[in-house]
């Protein structure tokens, strides 16, 4: 039997989500969305119910951060969150410092739902999971029965313990040596807006994307991934190849790690792994790296590899000196870990979360699914990928007016004979 538990008055941050604090900036609030449109206008009154029973069965988003002596923890928030209209394409920033500031956001407009989530809460595996649960609860209270079940948690039944957990120290070995160092990778040029998020997105054929791709011998995940360092390394080309002390274009690619470590965690549980090419052994064809890209990956999925990151990341949590070590001077060196592992190592991120199977009583009803990274001022450019009822949605969002990237990639994508429909979202 599933053990439940009281929900605590406090607990705190996973290991991924210490970082994001220290590194939380305006521009920078480290939100991202998920959001599902629905066959018909949503009801408000019947999703004010959905939302007050899904938040119950998921006590652990219902806090707001806190600032400690040595750490940040999450403490239970007093006030349920509220539905608010969607207005922005983009997602909203989410204050994470500022106390009581709720950690999630619910937006409603039309027959659009849309919940930005801080990454301290959670990684897009368990906003999504919320999402659904949410929808889900959303039509019963409307009176149409959906079952839980996988995506849909069951709002009869309280929390399970494993849910509150910090999934990543049921990976940490003692003693296995830390990931590579890595150099500095090409970026982008092109000056930041203050506040600017534009969002490009692009809808596919699943079967034309997952049939290119295997021509090239790699999954739609490596596929997409390769265009986008080709995009990159074709911008690197034509602006002279510089700079010179930048020699890899690498990728962030986030990592699902419950498919790694199943968990029922509804918290963080992800890592990046960063497949690229080295700009030295130039020059490449659109083949070449994808096929490089492809056997990157493949090598740093390897668990052994991941306990690597695992062993840097989680185990600077047992050292008794980085326990007893004030939380300013912690900020401080996680704001300069986070740039140094970060944005200075990487020129982008694409996330894919992959194919989504909805239940069938609740994918009657949703009719679209949505995924979107929040701004990314390190790296300029962010792409999200989730594919749903034989359709990839494929979005860019930048904070630089440069619309240079953003052609190459689509470019390239038709060029390979995909069915390429492109929008510029402005709600």
């Amino acid at each position: 039997m599933t053990e439940t538990l009281t929900p605590p008055a406090w607990f705190q941050l996973d290991n991924a989500a210490k970082i994001y604090p220290a590194n939380y900036s305006e521009h920078a609030p480290e939100v991202f969305r998920v959001g599902a449109t629905l066959d018909e206008p949503v009801q408000l009154s019947a999703m004010e119910r959905a939302l007050e029973r899904t938040v119950a069965r998921c006590p652990y988003y219902q806090v707001h951060l806190r600032r400690g002596l040595f750490w940040y923890y999450l403490e239970r928030h007093e006030t349920p969150p509220r539905i608010d209209l969607l207005q922005s394409a983009s997602v909203s920033r989410i204050r994470m410092r500022e106390r009581y500031e709720q950690l999630f956001r619910v937006f409603v407009r039309d027959r659009r739902v849309r919940v930005d989530f801080s990454h301290v809460l959670t990684d897009g595996s368990g906003a999504f999971r919320f999402l659904c649960t949410l929808v889900a609860e959303y039509l019963r209270q409307r009176g149409i029965a959906v079952p839980a079940g996988d995506l849909v948690l069951d709002t009869d039944q309280p929390p399970s313990e494993q849910e509150f957990s910090d999934a990543y120290r049921e990976l940490y070995i003692r003693g296995v040596p830390k990931p590579d160092r890595m150099g500095p990778a090409f970026h982008i040029s092109g000056l930041m807006v203050p506040g600017y998020h534009r969002i490009i997105s692009a809808k596919l054929p699943a079967s034309q994307v997952r049939d290119r791709a295997r021509e090239f011998g790699a999954t739609i995940t490596e596929f997409l991934a390769g265009v986008y360092v080709h995009a990159l390394y074709a911008m690197w080309e034509a602006g002279g190849r510089t700079p010179r002390n930048r020699k890899a274009i690498r990728l962030e690619v986030p990592v699902d790690m419950r498919r790694i470590h199943p968990t029922e965690t509804m918290r963080n549980f992800s890592l990046f792994i960063s497949p690229g090419i080295d700009l030295r052994l130039a020059p490449f064809t659109l083949e070449d790296i994808i096929r490089t890209v492809h056997h990157s990956m493949r090598l740093q999925l390897d668990l052994r590899e991941i306990r690597r990151q695992i062993a840097r990341n989680v185990g600077g949590e047992f050292n008794p000196l980085v326990r007893v070590i004030p939380l300013l001077l912690k900020d401080w060196y996680l704001s300069s870990l986070h740039h140094r592992l970060g944005p200075n190592i990487s020129s982008g991120v694409i996330s894919n979360f992959g194919n989504i199977t909805l239940p069938e009583e609740l994918g009657a009803h949703v009719t679209d699914l949505t995924f979107l990274l929040g701004p990314n001022v390190g790296l300029r450019k962010a792409v999200s990928v989730i594919g749903y009822r034989g359709t990839l949605n494929i979005v860019i969002g930048s904070v630089i007016e440069s619309r240079e990237f953003e052609r190459l990639y689509f470019t390239t994508l038709a060029d390979l004979g995909l069915n390429v429909s492109i929008s510029e979202q402005r709600l």
